[in-house]
């Protein structure tokens, strides 16, 4: 196997962000995205460099409130598309992903969560040579508590 290499001067890395929030009184809506340069796999799968990047997501959620609840539906769609920093060799990345799903939170310190994804298209960061995935769907369940 090959062992790719990084320059002496090490791999530039810069990014410009935007993030704006319309909290949901009821409807909300979010938006954060990126521009840039970060380390990047080469092609040839030799060295590490500089390469341009971009991505974000948009997402629109509903509060609604019960007697008992509330709930915060929500659909977000996100993309990516540059260098995985932080995975091994940071491996180029393309992530295109649509989530639908539901926040309910019966009281102030408990959160439920369940969320669908649909992958439009995912590189498969884990073992070379870093296939596409397409056409994936998983379902997502998280419960938070505060205190």
């Amino acid at each position: 196997g090959v062992v790719p290499t990084l320059g002496t001067g090490g791999v530039r890395d810069e990014r410009v962000g935007v993030t704006a929030v319309l909290y949901p009184q009821p409807f909300g809506l979010e938006a954060e995205w990126n521009w840039g340069h970060g380390p990047t796999l080469s092609r040839d799968g030799t060295r590490i460099t500089s390469e341009s990047l971009q991505g974000g997501y948009v997402q629109a959620s509903w509060r609604i409130e019960t007697p008992d609840a509330v709930w915060f539906p929500f659909v977000r769609w996100h993309r990516y598309d540059g260098g995985r920093k932080f995975g091994r060799n940071a491996p180029r990345t393309d992530v295109e992903e649509l989530d639908v799903g539901c926040e309910f939170s019966p009281w102030s310190a408990v959160e439920l969560t369940v969320m669908y994804t649909h992958t439009f298209a995912r590189t498969d960061t884990t073992t070379a040579p870093y296939d596409a995935v397409r056409g994936e769907d998983r379902l997502g369940l998280q419960v938070q508590f505060e205190f």
